[in-house]
């Protein structure tokens, strides 16, 4: 994960698939809200597996 994902996630992806909505490219937009779901997930599990890799150490 890159340090901006996070922000691409809750900030940049669905900014993308409203200006795509809003420019009638409605397969577009939701490509966009797919990849915002796909990514927070993707950062989920990363985040859940640091946490089970510290869990372990302690």
């Amino acid at each position: 994960m890159t340090a901006g994902e996070p922000r691409d996630v809750r900030y940049g992806y669905p900014a993308m698939a409203h200006a795509a909505r809003d420019d009638g490219f409605d397969a577009i937009a939701a490509w966009f809200e797919a990849l915002a779901k796909t990514e927070w997930l993707h950062a989920k599990r990363f985040k859940d597996l640091l946490a089970s890799i510290v869990e372990m150490k302690c």
